[in-house]
């Protein structure tokens, strides 16, 4: 429903996301609206859309989901407008003097023929010309926001969108709407277009063709893929945007000429956006440059085996041949790469280095692209890890939509060794960026597993280094870490190696429960989450236990398994506060993941009380409490990190109880439950069964349908993405020779 008014009084507005609490006179009915009210001062004339609602504490209120902003065109609401003191050097008594001098001509007066406002006693030319300044500025505003609410841009992006471009908001975007695409963080191309067409822009217009041909690679980038092929981009957008391949190659072209875009050319030809194409180009020059420059501490490398010794005798362990080659290429060789399987000794390794670089007197700084592979890390080893957007020193200025790191060329890192763990995860852009931070003189070396999703991100990075065969590069095959009666290191290698696992042993730890129809599959799961794992393993069912499917959609899919479990481990009781942001509802106690790097929001240090800034993709925290009434809530993160979460952010939460394969990676839990059904073919890999079960610690349950659990294996891994990268290596090669 809709209610028009005149703000009378603002009682709360939060100056981050302008959450407001305000009073509205609707014909002298005063109600208490409350919502996200960029721009509203004392005075305005607004309609409001949404809905009244009761609180318990506050009584009935509107909630407003929008508002429009009016011109004031009676009496009554011009004299209120100007006596909100919102125009500087108008108070109560000259509004009134104007009022009775103007009537309702007064704003037009002050707008077009101000000269007229000195007949009002007590307005002189100094006077007068405060207020037509402030006017303009008020009214200016009032204008910007009035046309980006009549083209349907929220209040979240008003207030971006003024900051960014100022007055001159209305100016640039009927110019070319899709520079909000550009440069405003949070308007991706489809809010963009829905704003364009709304603006009368033609479905063939350049802007709308050029920004549609940049938003499709970069969601492509975002499937993994550093490039398209210009066939295949060409057939893609011109579907897509129903228009002739001529016409669109032509836009491509442009675009190449403009630097936004790159064209290689092999046997087909290949488009970049630039950012990725340089980054490629980037990484396979600095690697190159560090593995054939002298390390800047020479080692006594014929002490290295007595020092292995001396540690196998302090851990009172038994390292392998493979793990003493790894050991010794880290110390002897500029750049090494380690890859292996789970329970395989990658973690005792990287001990290890840590360990006998301190005896040669080497810093070693340790990283991961996650805060939990990094805590991992630090627990394994006793010396401190950090993620690597912690460890580069990131800042990120959420006004210009710019992330930066400190620590780059001009500045780097001081470290003779850097070991990079869990670096099939990583990305092409965000590995260039560790490189830049790199000496050449520092050895580099990068651990991961390469049979493991890769990274979300474009490229294939750990994968491509190896592929290049320019580093030295150690597979771990033999399996270290496997307890008495442990099938789990044993299944994930033999999924891996695309045979069926064994399963269901007394006592064990890896289950297969056979069901093959999705209503059944989906009741099993909860009881085994709610009731029989809790009850037999004494797990907590909401901490300890962790589901992984396959899909977000369907009745298997996270979105619908999430729902459902919060009903069952988190239900609403009567007492226990709750938030709807959109079609998501949280709730105190809810399991919750952040599924989008937010740099800048801060945390508490709840052991230390020390502040820190960023929750990253991946992290999952449990909601503590939440306030109804100023719609924030205060998660927990790691057990330790306190964030105080307002509206705007919720956008970047999700529920937790299930979550896909892919964010799992990087991760550990006590219990993994996997539900598996039918799959679209294209997503049935091998690897994505292989991430999924060698995320569990002490037990694994895959409940389903066998025979898709037998396509899964027997598919073989179908994550092939577009990456240059080895080929930038054969580049640097050929030139070095030349």
């Amino acid at each position: 429903m809709k209610i028009k008014g005149i703000v009378e009084e603002i009682i709360y507005m939060n100056e981050e996301n302008h959450y407001t609490v305000a009073v509205v006179d609707s014909e002298n009915n005063y109600i208490t609206i409350v919502g996200y009210g960029y721009g509203l001062k004392l005075g305005d004339q607004v309609e409001l859309e949404g809905e009244f609602i009761f609180h318990d504490l506050y009584g009935e209120q509107f909630k407003f989901s929008s508002f429009l902003m009016i011109m004031p065109n009676t009496q009554e609401s011009i004299l209120k407008f100007l006596s909100s003191g919102s125009i500087k050097g108008i108070g109560p008594s000259t509004a009134e003097k104007i009022l009775y001098k103007f009537g309702e001509e007064a704003l037009d007066i002050i707008n077009y023929n101000p000269n007229e406002l000195l007949k009002i006693n007590g307005i002189g030319k100094s006077k007068l010309k405060q207020i037509i300044e402030s006017y303009a500025d008020v009214v200016g505003n009032r204008d910007t926001i009035m046309f980006l609410q009549s083209i349907d841009v929220g209040s979240s992006f008003i207030n971006k969108i003024i900051k960014q471009y100022g007055k001159k908001s209305r100016e640039i975007i009927t110019n070319n709407p899709y520079q909000l695409y550009d440069d405003i963080d949070g308007i991706g191309f489809v809010k963009a277009d829905a704003i364009a067409l709304k603006m009368g822009i033609e479905k063939d217009s350049i802007f709308r063709m050029r920004s549609f041909i940049k938003h499709y690679l970069y969601e492509s980038s975002y499937n993994g893929n550093a490039y398209l092929y210009l066939k295949d981009l060409l057939n893609y957008i011109s579907k897509l945007l129903e228009l002739d391949k001529s016409i669109i190659e032509n836009e491509v072209k442009e675009l190449i000429i403009k630097g936004d875009l790159v064209q290689e050319i092999d046997d087909k030809i290949k488009i970049y956006l630039s950012s990725i194409y340089n980054s490629e180009v980037q990484v396979a020059s600095k690697l190159m440059a560090i593995n054939s420059f002298e390390a800047y501490k020479n080692i006594n490398t014929n002490s290295i085996n007595e020092l292995i010794e001396s540690f196998q005798s302090n851990e009172r362990i038994k390292l392998n041949s493979e793990q003493i080659k790894a050991i010794n290429s880290a110390l002897k060789n500029k750049i090494t790469i380690i890859t292996g399987g789970p329970g395989t000794g990658k973690t005792t390794i990287i001990k290890a280095i840590v360990d006998i670089s301190k005896c040669f007197d080497l810093k070693v700084n340790l990283t991961a692209p996650t805060g939990r592979a990094a805590k991992r890390m630090e627990e394994s080893t006793g010396s401190e890890a950090k993620t690597i957007h912690r460890l580069l020193e990131y800042q990120y200025v959420e006004d210009l939509n710019i992330l930066s790191f400190n620590k780059n060329e001009e500045d780097p890192l001081k470290a003779d060794v850097i070991i990079v763990d869990e670096s099939s995860m990583v990305d092409v852009t965000l590995i260039n960026h560790l490189l830049k931070a790199i000496p050449l003189d520092t050895k580099l070396v990068v651990i991961g597993d390469v049979d493991q999703l890769p990274s979300i991100g474009p490229g294939d990075v750990l994968n491509d280094v190896i592929e290049s065969g320019f580093f030295e590069t150690i597979r771990l095959t033999d399996i270290y870490r496997q307890g008495e009666n442990s099938l789990i290191v044993l299944n994930a290698h033999r999924i891996n190696n695309g045979k069926m696992p064994e399963m269901n042993e007394k006592d064990g730890d890896f289950f297969v429960i056979q069901y093959n129809k999705q209503r059944e599959i989906l009741d099993n799961l909860i009881s085994l989450v709610s009731e029989r794992l809790p009850k037999f393993y004494k797990f907590d069912p909401v901490k300890d236990i962790q589901i992984i499917a396959p899909i977000k959609n369907g009745m298997l899919g996270t979105k619908n398994i999430n729902e459902v479990m919060q009903k069952t481990l988190n239900p609403q009781n009567g007492s226990k506060s709750e938030i709807q942001f959109q079609n998501k509802r949280f709730r105190a106690g809810d399991k919750v993941m952040q599924f989008r790097n937010n740099y800048n929001i801060q945390w508490l240090d709840r052991d230390t009380y020390l502040r820190g800034s960023g929750i990253f993709n991946g992290e999952i925290g449990y909601i503590e409490t939440i306030d109804e009434v100023r719609k924030s809530m205060i998660v927990i993160f790691d057990e330790y990190k306190e964030v105080a979460f307002e509206y705007k952010d919720l956008n970047d939460i999700e529920l937790s109880y299930a979550i896909t394969i892919h964010k799992s990676q990087g991760s550990e839990f006590n219990a993994v439950i996997i539900p598996i059904s039918f799959i679209p073919p294209k997503m049935a890999s091998k690897n994505l069964l292989y991430t999924a079960v060698s995320r569990g610690k002490n037990l694994v349950v895959i409940i389903g349908d066998n025979k898709y659990l037998k396509q899964m294996i027997d598919s073989g891994n179908k994550d092939k993405r577009n990456s240059g990268l080895v080929d930038q290596f054969k580049k640097f090669e050929l030139l070095s020779e030349s």
